[in-house]
């Protein structure tokens, strides 16, 4: 029988990743600007890959895009969070090999691509990126 876990509230997970991203000075500095400004949405699921947390996590994405202010200049993310789950995923996880990509629980983050399309627009795009290319290669 397998052992019961149990889940952090989303606000632990919020408080944790926060930690993780400013505390320890993440490389990416737009995901930092996020969670600086409260601009990060992050919702802890149970599991991934079963019908159940699927249409759970299609509806936080829904709610998320309808909640979204397309005219304003902030950068905002979306986390979905797997606290219970051990598996290895393109966003982070525990046993990333690139340090950056580590975190707690297994996680997937969302940003609409105008995000980045802003960021170009602004010229700014290729600076913001090359410095948290810079600081990961200096972090791993």
């Amino acid at each position: 029988m397998k052992p019961q876990i149990k889940i952090p509230a989303a606000f632990q997970v919020y408080q944790e990743f926060q930690e993780l991203i400013l505390t320890r000075d993440h490389p990416c500095v737009m995901t930092q600007s996020s969670f600086k400004s409260n601009q990060v949405d992050l919702f802890a699921h149970d599991t991934i890959g079963v019908d159940k947390s699927s249409k759970t996590l299609l509806e936080d994405l829904k709610h998320y895009i309808e909640l979204y202010d397309f005219t304003a200049s902030d950068y905002r993310s979306f986390l979905a969070v797997f606290p219970k789950e051990e598996i290895d995923s393109e966003g982070m996880h525990p046993k990333s090999l690139r340090i950056a990509r580590r975190s707690l629980y297994p996680t997937i983050f969302f940003n609409f691509h105008l995000q980045f399309e802003r960021l170009k627009e602004r010229a700014v795009y290729r600076e913001v990126r090359d410095k948290i290319h810079a600081r990961d290669k200096e972090l791993q």
